[in-house]
């Protein structure tokens, strides 16, 4: 063997016996490593991992100049890396600690044929429904959070009047209850829903501004139910207005109003998807509840 062909294989040994080190490290730290394969599962955001570890702390514009991606694709795929990815105080995306293992372990070419288990429009769709990336966007505009939060509490109150409507936590009920509560109930179910998860998810490492950012993306979560209403005020006592239809629509847009609040609990309190997800939903369930005992009242 020429001492080359053995200099190469002492290389090789090291480097394998490095890799298993961290792959080991890394499976210590995340029981779920599975995760970490799916956040992987895509270029972009392996190559935003390289970057990152490459250059260090990188701000949205920078990313998106080395990435020449769009801003809703950078942050979606950013929130798809999850706790890989982290900010810094002035907003620049790090590696985390177990973003920083992640790198070298695909700098090592452990990592490097990760896929992702599931096709794109599977992936697609479990996006559209819990956009983890549209709270990320609005997290960088506090001023679109305020304009699009105010839409929301506005355009809900201006319309829960005339369609006789009010929204039980999550739930969008037609009721013939007080004109000023119909126009109060959004707001009132925000403040109590946004409450409750603020309190139940409370951690003492938790800072005034997320608590903040959580609230207000709490009050945007509520667009679907908003939406619903603009729906029943254009069709109701029309042809296609069936009673049937809308308690339909209402179930499925109110659905949609939960996954969009797993989505911002997710993304600002820090809650893993799954947890905000059941938790929602266990909201929700209260809502169901609460809207049927005000019916047979």
């Amino acid at each position: 063997m020429s001492l080359n062909s053995l200099s190469g294989l002492r290389r090789k040994i090291f480097t394998y016996a490095r890799v298993g080190k961290l792959w080991k490290a890394l499976s210590a730290s995340d029981p779920e490593l599975s995760k970490v394969l799916v956040a992987l599962g895509h270029e972009k955001r392996r190559r935003i991992v390289r970057l990152l570890g490459e250059r260090g702390a990188l701000s949205v514009s920078e990313l998106k100049r080395e990435m020449k991606i769009s801003t809703g694709s950078l942050y979606h795929n950013i929130s798809l890396l999850g706790d890989l990815v982290g900010q810094e105080k002035d907003r620049k995306y790090v590696l985390t600690e177990r973003g920083r293992r992640v790198n070298e372990l695909l700098n090592s070419g452990v990592l490097s044929e990760t896929r992702e288990p599931f096709g794109g429009r599977l992936r697609g769709l479990a996006d559209f429904l819990i956009p983890r990336w549209f709270f990320l966007s609005l997290a960088e505009s506090k001023f679109a959070m305020i304009a699009i939060m105010t839409m929301v509490l506005v355009g809900g109150a201006f319309l829960a009047y005339p369609t006789n409507s009010t929204i039980v936590l999550l739930m969008v009920e037609r009721t013939n209850s007080n004109q000023i509560l119909q126009s109060l109930s959004l707001p009132i179910s925000w403040l109590v829903v946004s409450s409750i998860l603020l309190a139940v998810f409370a951690r003492r490492d938790f800072t005034s501004q997320s608590s903040r950012s959580f609230i207000s993306s709490s009050a945007i979560s509520y667009i679907p139910q908003v939406l619903y209403l603009v729906l029943e005020a254009s069709f109701r006592g029309t042809v296609i207005g069936s009673p049937i239809l809308f308690d339909v629509a209402s179930l499925l847009f109110s659905g949609l109003g939960v996954c969009m609040l797993s989505a911002a609990l997710s993304v600002n309190l820090k809650v893993p998807t799954r947890s905000a997800l059941i938790a929602c939903f266990v909201v929700f369930y209260v809502s169901s509840v609460l809207s049927t005992l005000g019916r047979g009242a």
